[in-house]
């Protein structure tokens, strides 16, 4: 299961895939893991990955290359299930590989009576069918009775090599969920909600979304950020673009996030995940002159720089404990030019930024005891 399962949303141009970038070499550096990319994004992003695709710790499935004759995406629902679920291309540069099973389902018993076993667990049955008769198993050296679980194993050794997924991103495979539902709906397939436009021109029918198909995008895609959790990998990535929406928890007040199919949504889906940050481009002026400045935000902010969107806030949290932010700026610059930054008391690359800025908040947010603190609470 995924340690963590994290977000950066943005306007578009503003880094998301970059920052990836530097992380998927953050960690090919530290733990010579490599880093699978799930993208529907392959005209914008392929060249930001180059570097490391041909350097080979970035392993990149281009999910929107498999296209029917209309355009269209086949089969995303069924595609993007696969993808959560940890299944990958025997050969990710044919859209249409085979792909192999991430996991494999065992049944399995284990006695836990580790005290009469050594300190050790006792394996009593472990198949990938389930026992004939549950009810009796029980430990051959203790006698204790035992319960048949049902798990997931990894059956895909490929697996043993990765250490990280980055999905890009949450607001395209939303969009490509409602293309398919309006194509649907053109056909005369009942999709659910109201009825949708429908019509005829030429030899093309053209269709139009419900409101339905907006809950049935957005359901799906927090089941599958749901589901990512659970892939056998320390950190899990995804990216979306910038979205107003109504907070209610705020008294209805509008904030700035992440988008999905539809607006209501955005003040709720931080909340499916661990860390959320936030990427954006900020005018400043050097020398007389507008400059873009790059910042990746690490705490909520306002776009004060925006007059007619100064008062909205920006959705941003970093699950730090409050007693554990100190040293933590707003923001921090992404200057590749500049070579390295100091956040916190520590120099960090900008190279690989958004893997150093990722094991510092793992830092702060779970900070590890003095080891007399330690002894003091046996």
């Amino acid at each position: 299961m995924a340690k963590h399962t994290n977000l950066i949303w943005s306007p578009s141009g503003c880094g998301k895939s970059s920052l990836f970038m530097g992380f998927a070499k953050g960690l090919w550096e530290a733990e010579h893991k490599k880093t699978r990319l799930v993208s529907a994004e392959k005209s914008q992003s392929e060249g930001i990955f180059r570097e490391g695709i041909e350097a080979g710790y970035i392993i990149p499935w281009w999910i929107d290359a498999k296209m029917g004759a209309d355009g269209q995406m086949e089969t995303p629902f069924e595609r993007l299930v696969e993808a959560m679920l940890g299944d990958w291309p025997l050969d990710v540069t044919n859209p249409y590989s085979a792909l192999v099973k991430a996991f494999a389902i065992q049944y399995r018993a284990v006695c836990k009576q580790v005290e009469k076993h050594e300190g050790k667990e006792q394996l009593v049955y472990q198949s990938d069918k389930p026992a004939a008769n549950a009810t009796l198993l029980q430990c051959p050296k203790c006698k204790t009775a035992t319960v048949l679980e049902t798990v997931r194993v990894v059956a895909d050794k490929r697996l043993e090599e990765i250490g990280c997924y980055v999905f890009e991103g949450m607001t395209e495979f939303s969009e490509l969920l409602m293309q398919n539902l309006q194509k649907r709906a053109a056909l005369g397939e009942n999709t659910g909600g109201n009825i949708a436009t429908r019509f005829q021109d030429g030899q093309m029918m053209i269709g139009s979304n419900t409101q339905g198909h907006y809950g049935t995008a957005q359901n799906q895609m927090r089941n599958h950020i749901r589901e990512s959790r659970h892939l056998p990998v320390d950190y899990v990535w995804w990216s979306a673009r910038m979205e107003d929406g109504k907070d209610d928890d705020r008294g209805g007040t509008t904030v700035f996030g992440p988008k999905i199919s539809g607006t209501k949504k955005t003040p709720e889906i931080p909340a499916w995940f661990g860390t959320t940050l936030s990427a954006c481009s900020v005018p400043v002026t050097v020398n007389n002159k507008t400059e873009s400045e790059y910042r990746l935000y690490l705490r909520e902010y306002y776009m004060d720089w925006l007059p007619i969107v100064a008062k909205v806030k920006c959705i941003v949290d970093n699950r730090i404990p409050p007693a554990n932010l100190k040293g933590i700026p707003q923001y921090v610059k992404v200057d590749h030019e500049q070579g390295q930054v100091e956040m916190a008391g520590q120099k960090m690359p900008t190279e690989t930024l958004l893997w150093q800025v990722t094991k510092l908040i793992e830092q702060r947010q779970a900070p590890k005891k003095p080891a007399q603190q330690v002894q003091q609470s046996k």
